[in-house]
C-alpha cells in the first residue's frame, strides 16, 4: 500500500512538476541583403508556433511587433513593413525590413550580415520577438 501511494505521488509530481516545453520559438534568423551598400536589412525569422497561434496569426491581424536582443537592441514597429508566410507543420516565416537598429541608444544604419546573424540575433539567449495580434501578445524566443 505504501509503495503504491509513493508511486502515485511520484507520477503526479513528475506530471505537474515538469515544465512544458515552449511551443512558440525562433528556429532560425536570416538577413537578406539586396544591395552591397548600406541599406535596410530584410530579416527573416523562421518561427515554430503552437496550433492555436498558427491559426490566429495573419498579416491583417498584426498590429505591432517588438524585437529585443539583450539590452542593446530594441525595435518597436507599428508600420506595415512586414510579411507572413505560413508553411506546413505550424511553421511561420516572419519577414520585416528595418531601416536601423537601436544600439546603445544610437542609431546605426547597418550591420554586416555576419555581425547581425552571429553576434546579435542567432546567438542571443535574451532575444524575443513579440507579435501583437488583435488583443493578444505572442512571444517567440531563441531555441
Amino acid at each position: 500500500m505504501k509503495n503504491s501511494i509513493f508511486l502515485l505521488f511520484s507520477i503526479t509530481f513528475l506530471f505537474y512538476g515538469c515544465k512544458k516545453e515552449n511551443e512558440n520559438y525562433i528556429e532560425k534568423i536570416e538577413v537578406i541583403r539586396e544591395h552591397e551598400a548600406p541599406s535596410p536589412d530584410n530579416i527573416v525569422f523562421s518561427l515554430k508556433a503552437s496550433k492555436e497561434v498558427y491559426e490566429i496569426i495573419v498579416d491583417e491581424n498584426i498590429k505591432r511587433y517588438i524585437l529585443e536582443a539583450e539590452d542593446s537592441i530594441y525595435i518597436n514597429y507599428t508600420n506595415p513593413a512586414f510579411g507572413i508566410d505560413k508553411l506546413s507543420d505550424n511553421k511561420i516565416e516572419f519577414h520585416f525590413i528595418t531601416p536601423y537598429f537601436l544600439t546603445n541608444r544610437k542609431r546605426i544604419n547597418y550591420f554586416s550580415e555576419e555581425k547581425v546573424l552571429e553576434n546579435k540575433l542567432n546567438s542571443s539567449k535574451d532575444l524575443k520577438l513579440k507579435l501583437f495580434v488583435g488583443d493578444k501578445v505572442f512571444e517567440f524566443k531563441n531555441k
